[in-house]
């Protein structure tokens, strides 16, 4: 019959010196423990009392006010919606009386958009440049226009890297073919056809067949302004 080994007897005696230096670390430190474990407990507090108290009733104010501003968004009154009109608040008024909430995120958003309708390029690219959201395909819209600005300045290098970083970032097909599509406009303009030939077959990747049924008409004419731009790049750099 086999003899049970059990527990050596040295792993016992380091069991127990490992059990009596916790014991005494803990006597030791018992005030700083408690302290930390105290401070850790204030702070979640705190924070979950700040999102209830403070930023909860801030939210369903701000979801009343910017109503205004999105109507004036929506029908491309721009300087009202940016700026209000006096009695209703405007996004930039949005922004700075409810930063804390997303409605106040997002009012960086449309007061970039409005300030690049307005032909305000400089202000667009700082508004949008702040913007983040967890909606992938939302910022791959505000990256393209920070790329849409500073193409108006010229500044055609750093328009393709935002309409790249658009294209990437994005996860639906369209808006990824949209923003390489814009990319490789870019890249013709300065007369990089090497840049543009790689940008029309990305889109080509996305829709190997541009008749493909399940293909929105806009999808479809996308993929065949492509197909001919490639063809046409190609002969370009050759």
């Amino acid at each position: 019959m086999a003899k049970d080994k059990g527990i050596d007897l040295d792993d016992e005696v380091i069991l127990e010196e490992s059990h009596d230096s916790i014991e005494h670390f803990i006597e030791n430190n018992q005030n700083i423990i408690l302290g930390v474990l105290g401070v850790i407990i204030l702070v979640i507090a705190v924070y979950v009392g700040y999102k209830r108290f403070i930023v909860a009733p801030k939210e369903a104010e701000a979801k009343n006010v910017v109503y205004q501003a999105q109507n004036w968004f929506a029908i491309d009154s721009f300087q009202l919606a940016l700026n209000g009109d006096g009695a209703s608040y405007g996004f930039y008024d949005i922004i700075d009386e409810y930063k804390v909430t997303k409605v106040g995120k997002m009012a960086r958003y449309y007061a970039g958009i409005s300030e690049l309708q307005l032909g305000n390029y400089e202000a667009a690219i700082k508004q949008l440049s702040k913007f983040k959201t967890s909606d992938a395909n939302v910022q791959a819209v505000a990256y393209a226009g920070i790329g849409d600005a500073h193409a108006q300045l010229g500044e055609m290098d750093k328009a393709i890297s935002q309409y790249k970083k658009a294209a990437e970032s994005a996860t639906l097909k369209s808006v990824a073919a949209a923003y390489f599509f814009r990319a490789g406009k870019a890249y013709e303009t300065i007369q990089d056809y090497k840049g543009a030939k790689e940008m029309y077959k990305k889109i080509t990747t996305l829709y190997p067949d541009a008749n493909q049924f399940n293909l929105s008409q806009a999808d479809q004419d996308l993929a065949k302004k492509a197909i001919k731009n490639l063809a046409r790049v190609e002969a370009l750099s050759e």
